[in-house]
């Protein structure tokens, strides 16, 4: 309770925060919400893209629990007439403190990424373990939210860097560890992964398959390791468009929990057909190469940010770069490869503020292909 308040929390969204057993502690800092004025004796509903995520968000248990309670929905439906979405954190504090109580429609997949970062942390460069500069980047994006961390075994030493740093700052239980293997052989891919987790120490919360190199053999290992327990979560991942039908076929044959792809404003191809099946199979997705490869700092070069991007809260073209993908209905998770304190700064005030809605990303798309 929270002055009033009463904040629902479901077993399936409990364990999508890793609350096992059958008390829920509270998973919100009351301290965030505002107290309950009074004015509505009813509750509240938050979800968004509803009709595209119904198999996901159990909608229609929903619509039985609460189909005769007065309630109100809120989110992101542009097909349901009447609902809105909130403009901000502030106006959302604000819609809450109305209503006697709320419950999150929450996706599971992405509860334990999503909620806390929009840009990944990825160290690619080969480093000291003892690196002031590595040490300071993973702090700060510790600090401003930042969770999720993806690395691999081919990334120069960036394992055993990370899994240094993660240890003696205190940290490495709270972030959501994703690493490849990259081996054809099934015995040589077990040995890659072990070696994996003696740096990185455990748990794994992603193995993903790298490249496309070897599927078949290491998704028949990596299952029985999500069986066991040894991983959390197992995906495939590319970075070229040339894979994307290969992609597609082990979308469509195996149960996968992650994608990885490549995904920009300078680089749309995954929007046809990849990120719209990721949708409907409910498969997460983190995107690599968020900014093109350079491409798109290259082409806006000294130039000022557009006015439109003050109605999204942005203050860099990073932060514009990484709001267009993060906006995407797949949900997606853009990990940029950061190395420096100060990038690793920027990227985190990307999830701050409003996204772009479907037309403003259309404006975005048409600004960028005018400098491409």
């Amino acid at each position: 309770m929270n002055g009033g308040h009463a904040m629902a929390i479901s077993n399936l969204k409990g364990r999508s925060w890793g609350m096992i057993g059958d008390i829920v502690r509270n998973a919100v800092d009351p301290r965030d919400y505002l107290r309950y004025d009074g004015s509505e004796a009813a509750g509240l509903r938050m979800a968004s893209e509803i009709s595209k995520r119904k198999h996901i968000l159990l909608w229609e248990f929903h619509e039985q629990a609460f189909g005769e309670l007065p309630i109100r929905l809120v989110g992101r439906n542009l097909d349901m007439h009447g609902v809105t979405a909130a403009r901000d954190w502030d106006d959302l504090k604000h819609i809450l403190s109305r209503y006697r109580f709320f419950v999150h429609a929450a996706d599971p997949r992405f509860e334990d990424v999503r909620r806390r970062v929009a840009g990944s942390f990825l160290i690619t460069f080969p480093a000291h373990l003892e690196d002031p500069r590595a040490r300071e980047t993973l702090e700060t994006f510790h600090r401003l939210g930042g969770r999720v961390v993806d690395t691999s075994p081919n990334y120069g030493n960036s394992e055993q860097v990370l899994g240094h740093l993660l240890g003696d700052a205190g940290l490495r239980g709270d972030v959501f560890m994703a690493t490849k293997v990259d081996r054809e052989d099934a015995a040589e891919g077990v040995e890659r992964m072990e070696g994996s987790i003696e740096r990185l120490g455990p748990p794994i919360d992603l193995m993903q398959v790298h490249n496309l190199r070897g599927t078949d053999a290491q998704l028949e290992t990596l299952f029985a390791w999500k069986k066991e327990g040894r991983v959390g979560h197992v995906g495939i991942t590319t970075h070229r468009v040339s894979q994307h039908a290969e992609m597609i076929a082990f979308m469509k044959k195996y149960p996968l929990d992650f994608v990885q792809v490549n995904y920009s404003l300078a680089d749309r191809a995954a929007a046809e057909t990849l990120l719209p099946l990721a949708i409907d199979r409910g498969i997460a997705v983190l995107v690599n190469r968020p900014f093109g490869k350079g491409q798109l700092f290259d082409a806006v070069k000294g130039m000022v940010l557009p006015d439109w991007s003050r109605e999204i809260n942005c203050d860099s073209w990073g932060q514009l770069f990484l709001k267009y993908i993060i906006a995407h209905p797949a949900a997606t998770i853009p990990i940029p490869g950061t190395s420096k304190p100060h990038h690793a700064a920027d990227n985190a005030r990307a999830m701050r503020g409003r996204l772009p809605d479907k037309e403003l990303r259309r404006e975005m798309e048409r600004f960028m292909d005018r400098l491409l």
